[in-house]
This record gives structure tokens, sequence and C-alpha cells, in this order.
């Protein structure tokens, strides 16, 4: 979201109008985010730019080719596979059998490094995803938390702790998105 779609959202006309074709809904600062999940190190490196202050939820979604590789995913999860809290307690997550752990999908290491374009870091974070999220027709999603982005200009490199190999066909895509520009 640009400056500029930012102020016109805040507006009446056409900020009702962009409301409702989606356009205000969110804010996703990384541009053409697909990365390998397999690939160890930085998997993602690129400018963005935050038009205003807010959080920012860091995720990951899995694009399926057909309903037999949604299913059969070893890497992204099932659906309602354990308790929610298995997810973030890791005692909890240590006492799955092998089996369950496979249920829950793969667990994922990413490490979030924000730095201004004079390449001084500003924050970097490591996280870990070990469940399912959410889930629609074809597509899977992991959150792995979120931060604080002031507006401006910065450098994101996303580096990839644990590597996993994807099935075939599916596509993974990083999402580092905001709430959006408020209602008009």
């Amino acid at each position: 979201m640009t400056e500029t779609t930012l102020a016109l959202c805040k507006t009446i006309f056409p900020g009702v109008a962009m409301w409702l074709a989606g356009m205000c809904a969110s804010n996703q600062a990384l541009d053409m985010p697909v990365v390998n999940l397999g690939n160890p190190g930085v998997i993602l490196q690129q400018e963005i730019s935050i038009p205003m202050d807010e959080q920012y939820l860091f995720g990951v979604q899995f694009r399926f080719p057909n309903k037999a590789a949604y299913e059969s995913t070893t890497i992204a999860g099932q659906p309602n596979a354990t308790n929610p809290q298995t997810c973030t307690d890791a005692e909890r997550y240590a006492q799955l059998t092998a089996e369950e752990k496979k249920a829950v999908g793969a667990a994922l290491e990413l490490e979030i490094v924000v730095s201004s374009l004079g390449g001084s870091v500003i924050t970097s974070r490591r996280y870990s995803s070990r469940c399912l999220q959410s889930w629609g027709s074809l597509t899977k999603s992991r959150h792995f938390g979120s931060i604080a982005l002031n507006k401006g200009n910065y450098r994101i490199r996303i580096v990839n702790h644990a590597p996993v190999t994807t099935e075939d066909g599916v596509v993974s895509t990083l999402f580092l998105v905001g709430a959006g520009a408020g209602y008009p």
C-alpha cells in the first residue's frame, strides 16, 4: 500500500469503494515473496516501504495444486491435528509422537532482519512455527508472530534456519501484513 492509496482509503469517496474492492483491507509489505523453504540461509532480501506505524503479521502461505496434495502435505500440517496450545508450548510439543508431529506439520524456523537503507540493523527476530494456523480451499497458512514497524523505508532479509523440502507443485509465499488503512 502506497501513501497515496492510504490517503485515498481514508476518504469517503473513493475510500468506501476502495474498501469494498478490498484495496484497503491489508497492507502487504513484501513484493513477490515466493520462496523455496528447502534452501538454507537467506531466502528473501528486498527493500520495503512502510506507509504507517503498525504491527505486521509475519507468516507463510502454502498454495496446493490439487486436493490430493492439500490433504497429504507433511510440511504445512493438517487442520485440527492437535490442540493449539501444543503448538506454542515446547514441552507439550516435545511429548507428541512422531506420527502426531507429522500431522501438525514440519517445524519451521525463520529469522527476519530489518535494517535501515544505510545498513544498520533495526531489529532481528527469530521465529518458529510448529502448527497450521489457518486454511482454505487449497491454501494453508502458518504464522510466526508480529513485528512493529514505523513508517519509513527499510531493507529486509528473511533467513531460513530449518530448511524443509516442500512437495511438488506447492508454492510457498511469505507475508508481512499490516492491518491496513482502517475504515474511511
